[in-house]
């Protein structure tokens, strides 16, 4: 099982880059993008598994991005769901 702490971490660090490389980008035509990841975290720590819901083509960006994230190695093979909102300012 993966600590909440170290999700929010990993997740902290990587939505900078993915503001620039998928929101803004990406998503320049729209006011707002939702996005809800999911991902599946295998016991080396890399990301084995992503399938996303949401706006796109910011989704499918997020969910390309989130397949080269690391995590802490957990025990166990541990789902994580990662809520994401972009709004342009």
């Amino acid at each position: 099982m993966l600590a909440a702490r170290d999700v929010l971490d990993v997740v902290r660090a990587q939505t900078p880059i993915l503001k620039r490389t998928c929101w803004d980008i990406d998503g320049g035509a729209t006011q707002s993008a939702n996005v809800q990841l999911s991902i599946v975290v295998g016991v080396d720590g890399h990301v084995h598994s992503t399938s996303v819901r949401g706006d796109e083509p910011v989704a499918s960006c997020i969910a390309a991005a989130a397949s080269a994230w690391t995590f802490p190695a957990p025990h166990s093979d541990t789902p994580v769901n990662i809520p994401f909102r972009f709004v342009k300012r």
